[in-house]
């Protein structure tokens, strides 16, 4: 049952016909039930996956600094951070299911630049002349595809 819920994300992602066959009331279901199944599915892929990465690499510098301590001292705010962890992933699936994925992606990139810029005016951060002509062309790219987005593609020949 556990290895099931391991790896269902993973099979339900790579064959179309499984999801088809099994989830097809996830076609009539609402947007925020979509949301919480889709959690439900990954959620335990992600713990168990993470859970190891941890145990690897970061076990030794938890048990010398004394890092459990912290989070047993502190229940309310680990607990407060894991539920806003929660609220992040349940946003994103929304803000996806709404928007697109190439949208959520493009606004990503913007929200890169537009924090690299705020370093350099507000904390003034070093920037290279190909930094800056990289991050100018992400924030054009943005407003090329918004324009895009309200008017639609050119009608009479080019892209």
């Amino acid at each position: 049952m556990c290895v099931e819920y391991i790896c269902l994300p993973l099979y339900a992602t790579v064959t179309p016909m499984y999801r088809h066959h099994h989830h097809m009331h996830l076609i009539i279901t609402p947007p925020i039930s979509r949301i919480v199944e889709g959690l439900m599915y990954t959620a335990p892929a992600c713990v168990f996956w993470l859970s190891i990465g941890s145990l690897i690499f970061e076990t030794r510098r938890m048990l010398d600094t004394n890092a459990f301590a912290k989070i047993t001292a502190s229940p309310t705010l680990y607990g407060a951070a894991a539920a806003m962890g929660f609220m992040v992933n349940a946003t994103a699936y929304l803000t996806i299911q709404l928007a697109g994925s190439l949208t959520v992606k493009v606004l990503g990139t913007v929200k890169n630049a537009v924090v690299v810029w705020l370093g350099v005016l507000l904390w003034a951060e070093p920037v290279t002349m190909l930094q800056l002509v990289g991050y100018g062309a992400s924030i054009g790219g943005f407003a090329l595809y918004n324009w895009h987005k309200m008017h639609g593609p050119v009608r009479g020949g080019g892209c």
